[in-house]
Parts: C-alpha cells; sequence; structure tokens
C-alpha cells in the first residue's frame, strides 16, 4: 500500500525547534489518501476495515436467512458462490446487475467468489453500519425471493 501526502498544515504558533514552549499543533485539510489493489480511496474509507473486524455474532434469525440465501445462490453446493451462480440465482430480474452488485460489495479479496465467511462478514459490517437485524431479516428474505440486491450505506458502494 503506498501512501500520497496530505496537505496538513501546522499551526501558526509552533515553537521554534529548541524552544522549550510547550503549544499545540494542529492539522488540516482532507484525510490521507490511500491507495489499493481498486485504486485510490480516502482516508475516511478506511473506517470500514474496523468495522469489518467486529466479529460480534448475529442474531440467530438474521443468521438463518442469510446461511438458506448463500445456500440458494451456491448452486453446486460447495461453499462458494460464483458470479455464474449469483447471475443464475436472480434470473430474469436484473440478473447481471444484481450480481455484479453483490459482488462489489461482498467479493473482499476480488477472487470472483463469494465464501460463506466473506459474505457472513459482509452482513456482519451492515449491522455494524447501524441497520436493525430485524429490518435485515426481511429485506435478506425478499432478495432470496428474488428481489433485487441493496446498496446497503455501511461505506461499501456497488
Amino acid at each position: 500500500m503506498g501512501c500520497s501526502s496530505s496537505t496538513a498544515q501546522p499551526a501558526a504558533d509552533v515553537p521554534a525547534a529548541g524552544g522549550d514552549d510547550k503549544k499545540e499543533v494542529k492539522f488540516g485539510g482532507e484525510p490521507p489518501m490511500v491507495s489499493d489493489k481498486k485504486g485510490v480511496v480516502s482516508g475516511n474509507d478506511l473506517n470500514r476495515e474496523f468495522k469489518k473486524a467486529d466479529l460480534t455474532a448475529l442474531n440467530p434469525a438474521l443468521e438463518k436467512e442469510l446461511k438458506s440465501f448463500f445456500d440458494a445462490m451456491d448452486g453446486d453446493k460447495n461453499g462458494e458462490v460464483t458470479m455464474e451462480e449469483a447471475t443464475k440465482f436472480w434470473g430474469k430480474n436484473f440478473a447481471k446487475v444484481n450480481a455484479k452488485a453483490m459482488f462489489n460489495e461482498v467479493d473482499e479479496d476480488g477472487n470472483a467468489t463469494i465464501s460463506w465467511d466473506e459474505f457472513l462478514a459482509f452482513w456482519r459490517n451492515v449491522v455494524a453500519s447501524g441497520y436493525s437485524e430485524d429490518d435485515l431479516v426481511e429485506e435478506v428474505e425478499m432478495m432470496k425471493e428474488g428481489g433485487s440486491w441493496v446498496d446497503f450505506n455501511d461505506g461499501r458502494t456497488t
């Protein structure tokens, strides 16, 4: 990961080198930019990493619904969902659009498959972003029945 410099400016009242005055140094400007394999993201996007690491257990009803949804997409039952399987799952309901939107948000490692662990980590991130687990059960039920993928406001985009 490479970092580019920000335009942070020290406060005007910073003492000269070697001075005994202790004054506060303030920085301004935009958060630093970080480059990753998908391009440059702002420092604000780094919060996603912390939320993603939250391993809080989901309520059993939501986790059961998520597993059912995942299994419905996993056509060959090998524990991974491919783009082809996801497209087939959505059938005629904007299948390619829904599959691509899901992969853009969930396929963290970019290997063109979504594992159960990756899928579950995505949903933990959604819950950590403030969504009600009860509401998510309903959303997942609708997607499982062929409804469109939802772009959750969780720091990731489709």
